[in-house]
Formats: C-alpha cells, sequence, structure tokens
C-alpha cells in the first residue's frame, strides 16, 4: 500500500468527535468482527480534566491513544486491513527517521 505519510493524531486539540468526518467510519470499529476488541483500548472512556482519573482519556482532548482511532479510519477510507496500515505507516516512520536497522 504506498503511503507517502505516517499514521498521528493531532494531540493534544480535538478528539475525533461525533460531528467530525470520521465518524461514521469510526462507528464501524465497535461491530467489526476482527477488530471489536480494539474499541475500548481505541476509544477509552474520558472525563472532563477536573474529574480525570487513570485509565480515562481527558474529554475533549485528543490523546495519544487516538492514534488507533485515525489508523482505523485511515484502514476503512483505503479500503486495507489495519494490519497492512500498521505496516506501512511503520515503514515511512523507518524511511523517515532513518530507522531501517532497528525492529519493532
Amino acid at each position: 500500500m504506498p503511503s507517502p505519510f505516517p499514521t498521528f493524531s493531532d494531540c493534544p486539540w480535538c478528539e475525533l468527535r461525533p460531528s467530525h468526518a470520521s465518524s461514521p467510519f469510526l462507528a464501524t470499529l465497535a461491530s467489526s468482527p476482527t477488530y471489536a476488541h480494539l474499541h475500548e483500548l481505541y476509544c477509552p472512556p474520558s472525563a472532563k480534566k477536573e474529574k480525570w482519573k487513570e485509565g480515562k482519556a481527558v474529554k475533549g482532548r485528543n490523546e495519544p491513544v487516538a492514534t488507533g482511532q485515525v489508523a482505523w479510519v485511515v484502514s476503512q477510507l483505503k479500503g486495507v486491513s489495519l494490519e497492512d496500515l500498521a505496516e506501512a505507516t511503520t515503514r515511512n516512520a523507518r524511511d523517515l527517521f532513518g530507522l531501517h536497522d532497528r525492529e519493532p
């Protein structure tokens, strides 16, 4: 899968909200027979920053865990598996940062 970009989130700004164009794609994660188990990991419960507790994301903030959400949406848009996307973005990051001699 040719892709000139790594996958990243826009941390710490703007979570993927229901009004975002990605929302219909993100909604399919929970019902995916192959990837439903990742929904809890990629979409953890959230709390306002004043009420934050360990194990929760900060509501309204795009936490680093959102990288999984971004990867899921991109895989759906490109019509590729999450594994293929992960391999492509890992390869791209290694090319970009010169990390060819390092194993994952």
